[in-house]
């Protein structure tokens, strides 16, 4: 398939969404005569389930657009195909929601590990707010907070004011371990001068769990008792940065708990 091809392919994904308001009797541009053309064509309008792109075409997509534009930040009103906008911002909204632990099994479906994978590889960013200002801004936020409560541990605080901060500081414990185990970053920087910071500020880095080695039960049960103690769950993120391994272990003791589960119902 060509490049043409994928020009087609916003043009033919706003067809089919058309058709479906025409069929609706909602406010579209498709006339009666206009559906009739198409259809003597042989357009096959429900070919693509919910007028949906296939994920390979999206990719497909995503890097004509990077080609042209040097970057994956394709707008959400992008003029030209607007639906990949859409596509783009979804996905990230789909990978926060897996770091935070949220429906895990049915997002997975959407953005598996793979896809990550095949994503931070075109240089995908995952976190537009990551610039400079936003990062000095909450820095700024921990050292209030720091002369309010004596300490760094925001982690601890259940205040919902501190809702925001909770989720930058727990970013930037995951992004210390990848800064350690050289991981690609897929989000705002940490550099040397910002964890200099940091730790002058009297922030605690978790540097025993850093690099964890390959653990037993026992240990992986006490990493979890440990989890429970800071975040007041055990929902452990499939991709929790901080101990990666421990978001599968997780997992895994689900998966394992259903098949026995099932066993003894036979």
């Amino acid at each position: 398939e060509g490049s043409e091809n994928l020009e087609l392919i916003p043009w033919v994904e706003d067809i089919r969404i058309q058709y479906t308001r025409y069929r609706k009797k909602e406010q579209t541009y498709l006339t009666d005569k206009r559906v009739e053309i198409i259809s003597k064509l042989g357009f096959e309008w429900a070919s693509l389930k919910d007028g949906r792109a296939p994920w390979s075409v999206r990719m497909a997509q995503l890097k004509e657009y990077k080609e042209e534009h040097g970057n994956t930040m394709v707008p959400s009103d992008y003029p030209p195909n607007p639906s990949l906008g859409r596509w783009v911002n979804s996905q990230r909204l789909i990978y926060w929601k897996l770091m935070d632990g949220e429906d895990v099994e049915r997002l997975e479906k959407k953005l598996s590990s793979e896809r990550i994978e095949e994503l931070n590889e075109m240089g995908f960013v995952w976190k537009i707010r990551g610039s400079e200002k936003d990062w000095d801004k909450m820095f700024d936020e921990l050292q209030q907070y720091k002369e309010e409560y004596g300490d760094c541990s925001v982690a601890k605080n259940t205040d919902p004011k501190y809702d925001s901060l909770r989720k930058w500081v727990h970013s930037v414990r995951g992004l210390r371990y990848r800064v350690k185990n050289n991981i690609r970053q897929c989000n705002m920087q940490l550099t040397e001068e910002r964890i200099k910071r940091l730790t002058d500020l009297g922030y605690e880095w978790p540097k025993e769990r850093l690099n964890m080695p390959r653990v037993g039960w026992d240990a992986r049960f006490e990493e979890l008792r440990q989890y429970k103690e800071e975040h007041g769950n055990a929902r452990v993120p499939r991709y929790y940065d901080l101990i990666p391994s421990l978001g599968t272990w997780c997992a895994t003791q689900r998966s394992e708990y259903r098949e026995c589960s099932f066993i003894v119902d036979l």
